[in-house]
C-alpha cells in the first residue's frame, strides 16, 4: 500500500512562546530558525470567517523534515486559535502537511475521502488549505500548494541547516545572507 497523498514534509507545533520553543530546538541543534512576528495573507477563510488573525511563526529543517513553530496572538477564529484555546503547557503537535504535485486535485481527493475543508490562506507564495476528518478530529491535515518559489525558498532554508552558528540561529523569515 501507498501513501495516499504524498509524503509528510512538515510537522507543525502551536506554542505559548515561540522565542522560548526556538531555544529548546536549538539546543537539539536544530536551526536555523526563520522567524516573522506577523504573517500576510492575500485571502483567508476559516469556516467561513474571514477575519485575518494575527501570527507569529517559525520556520527550520530537521533533515528533511520541516518544523513549524505558530502562536496567534489574538482571538480570531482560526484553526490556530482553536488549538491555542486547547490546554496545553508550552508546545501542542498542531498538524502535519504535504507538498503534492496536485494542489486542488489533492484537496479534492481528501474531500472525496471524508475530510473536511476548515480554513484556506492565499499568501504571496501560493495557497495552504487545513483538513480535518470528522473521525480523527484531533488530527489536521495541511495541504501546501507548491509554487516555484515556495520550492526554492524551501530548498534554501532546507541547505541552511548545514551552515549556521549561535549568531545566525535566528533569521528574518524571508531573508537570505
Amino acid at each position: 500500500m501507498t501513501n495516499k497523498y504524498g509524503p509528510i514534509v512538515q510537522i507543525a507545533y502551536v506554542a505559548r512562546d515561540v522565542p522560548a520553543a526556538i531555544r529548546h530546538f536549538l539546543s537539539l541543534g536544530i536551526g536555523p530558525w526563520y522567524y516573522g512576528d506577523t504573517a500576510a495573507f492575500d485571502s483567508f477563510d476559516y469556516l467561513g470567517s474571514t477575519e485575518h488573525p494575527d501570527f507569529e511563526y517559525a520556520i527550520a529543517y530537521w533533515g528533511s523534515l520541516q518544523i513549524e513553530l505558530m502562536c496567534q496572538k489574538g482571538p480570531v477564529p482560526s484553526i490556530v486559535r482553536r488549538w491555542m484555546d486547547k490546554p496545553f503547557d508550552k508546545m501542542l503537535q498542531h498538524h502535519v502537511a504535504i507538498f503534492p504535485e496536485e494542489y486542488e486535485g489533492t484537496i479534492a481527493r481528501a474531500v472525496a475521502d471524508g475530510y473536511e475543508v476548515h480554513q484556506r490562506v492565499g499568501t504571496i507564495v501560493g495557497g495552504f488549505t487545513f483538513l480535518i476528518h470528522p473521525d480523527e478530529p484531533d488530527f489536521i491535515l495541511e495541504i501546501v500548494e507548491r509554487t516555484p518559489a515556495r520550492v526554492d525558498y524551501g530548498a534554501y532554508m532546507e541547505a541552511s541547516q548545514h551552515d549556521w552558528t549561535e549568531e545566525t540561529a535566528i533569521r528574518a523569515f524571508g531573508s537570505r545572507p
